[in-house]
Parts: C-alpha cells; structure tokens; sequence
C-alpha cells in the first residue's frame, strides 16, 4: 500500500511509551486490515504498565504493542474475504469488532469446543511490533487480523463508539457468566462493579437472572450498577467486616447466589465470596490476573460438603461476540466505562496521560484513544 501507521510501543514499567511507524502491509488470503476508531485502556493494560506481570514485563525490552479493547472499520480485505466471521457480508468501510486472540483450531481445547482454552491462543500477539505484520495491538493506527482470527461487523444502527468494549469487558464478562451456567431466575452476586463488573450486571440480566446484587466500595459505580439493572447493591464502606457483607448478600438472595463473579482483583474476597454462595452454586474467578494475587484460602470441606464449584475463566469464546454487540446495541443506559464526552478522551499523541488517567481514576469509565486524532487521512 505504501502507507504507513503509528503504534505506541510499551519498554517496560515506568517508561514512557514510544511512537514508531510501520508500513502498512496488504492483507494476505483469509485476512483483514483494519483502521483502528478506539481503543480503551483495560484494566490488564493497567497491570502490565505497573510491571504487575514478570513475563510481559521480560517481553518489553524488546517492545511490545499492546492494546486489545478496540473498534474499528475495514480498511481492506484480504482474498477470499467476502463475509465477517457470522456470515454477513463484509466490505471495505464497514464497522467492525473482532477476537483481539486466534484460537489455534487443533489443539485438545479447540476441539471439545474451548477456545478460549487453546494452548496457543496468545500466540503472535506478545511479541516486538518490529516483525511483520506489525499492528498486532490497539495502541496503533491499524490492526492486522490473521486468517482465522474472528471478525464482526457492527449491526445496522450501532456506531463504533458503542462497540468499544465489545471485545473485552463486555464479552469476557459474558463468558464468565456463561460458564457459571446462569439460567432464568437464578441468584447472581457481582463482586466489583468497574467495567467487567458492569457489564455482567447487564448480562446476567440480559440472560434471564432473577435477581442481581452488585458489591463494591464505590458510590458511583454502585449507581451505575442499579441503571443497568442490578436489584440491589452493597457498599463496601458501609458494611466493612466481611462476614457482615456475607450475611448481607445472604439476607439479599434469601440464602445464599447460585453465582457469585469475582471481578475486583482482590484476593481476599474470594473466600468471602464462595460463603455468599448457596448449596450447589458456582464460583466464578475471572479477577486474578496477574502473578503474586493468586494468594486466597478457600476452606475445601465447604466446597465438597456444600457441592461448590469453583471455575476459572480467561478470554472467551469468540463466537459469544455476536451476544455481546446485541446486548449493547439494546442497552438504553451506557454503562460508562467508555464514555467519550466525559474528559477520558486521548490521542494516541497522548497516551502516556491516558495511563495516568487509568491509574488515577476512581471511577468505572476507562480512558479510551481516539484514533482519528493525528492519525492517517
């Protein structure tokens, strides 16, 4: 193509992000190039930037592009491209969200149906933003989608600034809720009400939860937690001790959730959490994502006398991706973690201060890049 795009590349914690061009490569077969609209800084950026994760931290002396919460359209489609991951036909200009991973397809976990479980899922993506194809993160200009890699075009109707957070809060919070098996009239409890917190409030809804009950130590956040539909809340600076807030949530949901999400990042509420739960209910751990917060005690005679499970889950089924996009195309309350009239909006220029901005701020909006500023005409 001749063109070249910008990328801000990460060298380790406490240093200031570098801008570097790269030329802008064609597409191959199966493939899609994109031009970046948004991409909001998640929490798991947030961890790398702090040097929260050994290996991320060892990987960006040679410089890594990081960024996966991001929307864009399509710039140009590679051969044999003619429909999005779903079937719909997909064409240069159209809006899109995708899988910021590749599922492998033949490994053990891909073929009894667990992507987001594939041995190699990550792979090509941690790596110097030096090799070809080069845009491999939302930090960037451009994204380069592989074969395989899984693309969506946004609905009729819904702009990018309301897919934002499609290919990571919104549907890691679904998948989370997915694999806890929450069915109609069922008991959720959310501990952590940021962006995935949220968003599961909103799912477990949307998916038929007859009751919602949100935890955190944020006024804000519990506010935007009941606009999205949770039943009641409960404030961690209101009810301090522990057993306290467990016997509070177990008032709430008359004995016990038959879910509870953990998504605070906070190791010490995970045995808090599983006593929330009712006989036969289903802990789900999705906040621990860095090494060193893997320190909690679960009492294994409760989880084996009261038949709990307790489950794991990391990235998601891609495919969960068109369930996400509707439910944010019907939702009437923005869940604000990507608000872009409310002052957490940057260009790419700008990124060292959009971090400052995700560090600082208290409340569930996540600071986003606006990728038109600056960028290619």
């Amino acid at each position: 193509m001749g063109a070249t795009g910008r990328a801000a590349i990460f060298f380790g914690a406490g240093k200031p992000f570098e801008l570097a061009e790269y030329p802008v490569l064609d597409p191959g077969p199966g493939e899609v190039l994109a031009r970046l609209d948004y991409t909001s800084i998640c929490g798991s950026d947030v961890h790398y930037w702090r040097g929260e994760d050994p290996v991320v931290e060892g990987l960006a002396a040679n410089g890594l592009l990081l960024g996966h919460e991001t929307v864009g359209h399509v710039e140009r489609l590679g051969s044999g491209v003619t429909t999005d991951s779903a079937g719909q036909p997909l064409a240069e200009g159209d809006p899109i969200v995708f899988a910021y991973f590749r599922p492998c397809g033949r490994c053990h976990a891909c073929t009894q149906r667990r992507a987001n479980a594939c041995e190699q899922v990550m792979g090509g993506l941690l790596r110097p933003p030096s090799r070809p194809p080069h845009f491999v993160g939302g930090f960037a200009d451009y994204y380069h989608l592989r074969r395989g890699q899984y693309v969506l075009k946004l609905p009729e109707g819904m702009t990018p600034e309301h897919g934002i957070s499609a290919n990571c809060a919104a549907a890691q919070s679904w998948m989370g809720l997915v694999r806890g098996g929450v069915g109609p009239g069922e008991r959720v409890v959310v501990q952590g009400a940021g962006g995935l917190g949220l968003y599961a409030v909103a799912a477990a809804k949307r998916m038929g939860a007859g009751q919602v009950v949100a935890v955190d130590a944020m006024a804000d956040r519990l506010a935007a937690a009941t606009a999205l539909g949770a039943d009641a809340t409960v404030d961690v600076t209101e009810i301090g001790d522990a057993a306290a807030r467990v016997e509070r949530v177990r008032e709430l949901t008359g004995g016990g959730a038959d879910v509870v999400l953990e998504v605070a990042g906070v190791p010490g509420v995970v045995d808090e959490g599983v006593r929330m739960l009712a006989r036969g209910g289903r802990y789900i751990e999705m906040g621990q994502i860095t090494r060193g917060s893997d320190v909690f005690h679960v009492p294994a005679l409760a989880l084996l006398m009261r038949n709990i499970s307790l489950v794991g889950v990391a990235l998601y089924d891609p495919q969960i991706l068109r369930d996400v996009v509707g439910m944010l195309g019907d939702l009437r309350t923005d869940p604000v973690i990507t608000r872009l009239d409310s002052g957490h909006r940057y260009a790419l220029d700008d990124i060292d201060a959009a971090f400052a901005d995700a560090v600082s701020n208290r409340s569930a909006e996540r600071p986003v890049l606006d990728l038109a500023q600056g960028g290619p005409a």
